[in-house]
């Protein structure tokens, strides 16, 4: 059957997503509607999607000038993806760069012995930051995980009668580590999105330290990932439990409070997507909505900071993306940090390596050219680099599908010649290069074949190997479909029958 790559463009039309002036009452609920908005077209790539913000108001929800603008909105061509219409006016998301310089003045300081919260607190990026402080300024830490540590007195214990990689020992010694850099440390266990629990945790970082003078809100979900088909309401809520509800919870419990700040850790996801992030985009893009809506409610600075990925050294095995090469490690993280809270002065800070702005065109506005390499005449080249030193052997395609496929790789990698059990990241492949050879493997075989495939499968053979099983898939159920409405009655028709039948039609 035929596996259409016709060009589609969706255009997603909302209300009250999108701060153009500090008139616009926010609601960042409706934000998580950007991750599918950037995942999917990044996943399928005759697909591109836009989302488009209008203020609606009484005078201008009706009349034909408004109606017309945006149905002209939606069938223009253009890469933009997040607009925003006020009136008359045409507004267009963008970012703009900024130096934050350790020399300036700064706007706030952590503080000695200062307070401060975090949640998610005995994750990799909380311990990080919590031993940054401890070290820094010799903070009164708490942190917040559902999981917990065992009783302080029972500690030593622990660690005698465990092996020394058990994950709990190991944040035992970093806590430890804190204590003897200066730090206090208290750990609570409580689940961020419940209201009593983490009332009951500031109740007792007041009783125990006397203040609170600043909150870091880590708690996330980040070694699950789905691809939009995947993507369903469970998988969503394991996103949006700690981001989005845990973010609510949070505001509704620091309300009486007169924080320093309050920083939210979100994602590049947010800004970027990426493949098989559509729920952790959409959970990271309400926090980044939700830092914009305080910037006009609230008294207290609240601050989204969106981050690559952040590479750690318990970090176990993932799958590869392109966004790996700006990912920062160790010291990199705290002094970025540290240099947003001392001197962010706004609701959202990008924190990136690369040139945000090329990425954004490469990633979601599409600017880039298709990667098949093209000479001056039109046609494509036959300039292509030699294979590299790989770790396999280099064998030839063994049959058409294998020769088909090895024609899309080296085409796109610009490789030549490919063996079928080369690996595709060895060949300096990365995620957008995936969903382009996915995209000419679906137009030329036309069969679906995921990512995922590529992705956790990344040689020709196992490749080929797909489109064979799909292709089989594909037709048993157009046998199927075509068995039932040749027959007046399927109850009537016995396991058997149906086995015989299908084998006849094959």
């Amino acid at each position: 059957k035929a596996l259409s790559t016709t060009p589609l463009q969706l255009t997603v039309i909302t209300n009250r997503l999108c701060q153009v002036s500090d008139a616009d009452a926010l609601l960042p609920e409706k934000a998580t509607l950007l991750g599918p908005c950037k995942t999917l077209a990044q996943e399928y790539q005759h697909i591109t999607c836009r989302c488009i913000d209008v203020g609606l108001s009484q005078t201008n929800i009706m009349t034909n000038t408004f109606i017309d603008s945006v149905l002209a909105e939606a069938a223009h061509s253009t890469s933009d993806n997040v607009i925003a219409y006020r009136g008359k006016q045409r507004w267009v998301q963008t970012y703009e760069p900024v130096h934050l310089d350790e020399e300036v003045e700064p706007v706030r300081e952590f503080r000695s012995q200062g307070v401060y919260l975090i949640t998610g607190g005995l994750g990799n990026l909380g311990l990080l930051l919590a031993r940054s402080l401890a070290q820094q300024v010799q903070a009164r830490l708490v942190l917040v995980s559902r999981s917990g540590l065992p009783e302080k007195e029972t500690w030593q214990d622990w660690l005698v009668t465990h092996d020394e990689t058990d994950p709990t020992s190991a944040k035992i010694r970093q806590v430890q580590h804190m204590e003897e850099l200066g730090a206090e440390v208290f750990v609570a266990r409580a689940d961020v999105t419940s209201e009593d629990q983490m009332r009951a945790v500031i109740e007792q970082t007041h009783e125990r330290f006397g203040a609170l003078h600043g909150v870091i809100h880590a708690a996330g979900l980040v070694s699950v990932f789905h691809f939009f088909r995947e993507t369903d309401r469970q998988m969503s809520e394991l996103q949006f439990q700690p981001k989005v509800y845990g973010t609510q919870t949070l505001d509704k419990v620091l309300q009486p409070y007169d924080l320093d700040f309050c920083v939210l850790i979100s994602s590049n996801a947010a800004t970027l997507g990426g493949l098989a992030m559509t729920a952790y985009s959409a959970a990271n893009s309400f926090l980044d909505a939700f830092a914009t809506a305080k910037s006009v409610t609230s008294n207290v600075q609240w601050i989204s900071t969106n981050w690559d990925g952040l590479q750690f050294e318990t970090d176990a095995s993932h799958i590869q993306t392109s966004i790996d090469q700006y990912s920062l490690h160790g010291s990199e993280i705290f002094e970025a940090f540290s240099r947003i809270v001392a001197n962010g002065s706004t609701h959202q800070i990008v924190v990136s390596k690369g040139d945000l702005r090329a990425r954004i065109d490469m990633w979601v506005n599409k600017r880039s050219v298709d990667l098949t390499a093209e000479d001056d005449t039109g046609g494509e080249t036959t300039n292509f680099y030699a294979r590299p030193q790989l770790s396999t052997t280099y064998v030839a395609p063994r049959d058409e599908i294998e020769e088909s496929v090895t024609e899309i790789w080296e085409r796109l990698l610009g490789v030549q010649p490919i063996g079928c059990f080369d690996n595709f990241f060895e060949l300096g492949g990365h995620s957008l290069l995936a969903t382009q050879i996915i995209a000419h493997v679906r137009e030329a075989f036309q069969v679906d074949v995921p990512i995922r495939q590529l992705l956790e499968k990344p040689t020709i053979a196992e490749m080929a190997v797909s489109i064979v099983e799909q292709k089989a898939l594909d037709i048993d159920e157009d046998v199927l479909a075509q068995l039932l409405d040749d027959l007046d009655d399927v109850d009537a028709l016995s396991e058997e029958d149906v086995q015989k039948s299908l084998a006849e039609k094959h």
